[in-house]
């Protein structure tokens, strides 16, 4: 698991799939939950994210793919970056 701070860039990857991806952060553990954020559609395999949710918020990464594919990544929470996250 990688290391999520508020305020910092962070790099989110993927392999495989088809083309446009749709991803989205959604309450850890709760697939069925809607998303505390999501992204525009992307064609590449990864975004860079300014992280904007406050300390101590655990998600989970959802993507979907133009087949309607899903995966999730393991649960995440954001820790204190340099500044408070507001």
């Amino acid at each position: 698991m990688h290391i999520v701070r508020g305020l910092e860039p962070a790099q989110i990857t993927w392999q495989g799939g088809a083309p446009p991806y749709y991803v989205s952060l959604i309450p850890a553990g709760q697939p069925s939950a809607s998303p505390i954020k999501q992204f525009d559609q992307q064609n590449g395999n990864s975004l860079t994210w300014t992280v904007d949710l406050d300390p101590g918020t655990a998600f989970t990464t959802e993507l979907k793919d133009s087949t309607g594919a899903v995966v999730y990544s393991g649960e995440q929470t954001i820790m204190s970056g340099g500044s408070d996250v507001r």
